[in-house]
C-alpha cells in the first residue's frame, strides 16, 4: 500500500527515496512540486509547447533513472533545472539537424520494401508476447500505456486529461510500465528464444 504524500511538510529527500522505490504517488507529488520549475527551464530555450512537454518528460525520466545518484536530495530543484536546461538545448540542436536532414532527403532514393515470411512470423510472436504482458497490467496502467503507445500520436496534454494524471508523471510512468512488460514471462521467453536463434545462426 502506497503512502499519501500530499503534505508540503514531507521532505524532498523522503519523496526521492519513495519515488526510487517505485511509489507512483511520490513521483506525482514531486511533479506537482517541481513541474513548474522544469517547464520554466525548458521555456527559456524552446518556443514550442510540444517541445517543452517532451523536455519535461525527458527530465523526469532522467530523474527516474539517475535520482538514486543524488548526493543531496534536498537540492533536487537545482538538479532538475540543470537537467531540463541541458535537455532543452539538446532538443534545439536536434531540431536544427533534422531540418538539414529533411532538406537532403529529397535527393535520396528509398530502397524497395521486401517482406520476409520469417520476419513476419517473428513480428507476430512479438505482438502476441506483448499482448500477454499487457494483460498482466491493471486496467488503469494498461489504458495509460495504450494511450502513450497509440498510433494516432496523442500529445501529453490530451493523455494527461484522459487519464487524470499530471503531464510530468507520464514519462516516468511509461518507463516503469515498460520495465514491467520486459519482465513479463511471455516477453522474457521470446527474448530467450531470439537469443538462442541468434546463437545457432
Amino acid at each position: 500500500m502506497e503512502t499519501s504524500w500530499g503534505s508540503n511538510e514531507t521532505t524532498a529527500s523522503a519523496l526521492v527515496a519513495a519515488a526510487m522505490e517505485g511509489q507512483a504517488s511520490a513521483m506525482d507529488e514531486l511533479v506537482r512540486r517541481y513541474g513548474r520549475l522544469v517547464r520554466s527551464a525548458a521555456r527559456r530555450v524552446l518556443a514550442s509547447a510540444n517541445e517543452v512537454d517532451d523536455v519535461e518528460q525527458e527530465t523526469w525520466i532522467t530523474f527516474l533513472r539517475c535520482g538514486h545518484q543524488l548526493t543531496d536530495p534536498n537540492r533536487l530543484g537545482g538538479w532538475l533545472h540543470r537537467v531540463a536546461t541541458n535537455a532543452a538545448y539538446r532538443k534545439q540542436r536536434r531540431a536544427s539537424h533534422d531540418v538539414l536532414a529533411r532538406d537532403g532527403s529529397m535527393f535520396e532514393t528509398q530502397p524497395a520494401e521486401a517482406i520476409d515470411v520469417v520476419q513476419h512470423l517473428h513480428h507476430e510472436a512479438q505482438r502476441q508476447a506483448v499482448r500477454e504482458a499487457m494483460a498482466s497490467l491493471n486496467d488503469l496502467d494498461r489504458e495509460l500505456l495504450e494511450l502513450l503507445l497509440a498510433d494516432e500520436g496523442l500529445d501529453y496534454r490530451e493523455i494527461g486529461r484522459r487519464c487524470g494524471r499530471p503531464i510530468g508523471s507520464l514519462g516516468p510512468t511509461r518507463e516503469r510500465l515498460i520495465r514491467k512488460l520486459r519482465a513479463a514471462p511471455a516477453v522474457r521467453r521470446l527474448a530467450a528464444e531470439t537469443m538462442s536463434d541468434l546463437a545457432v545462426a
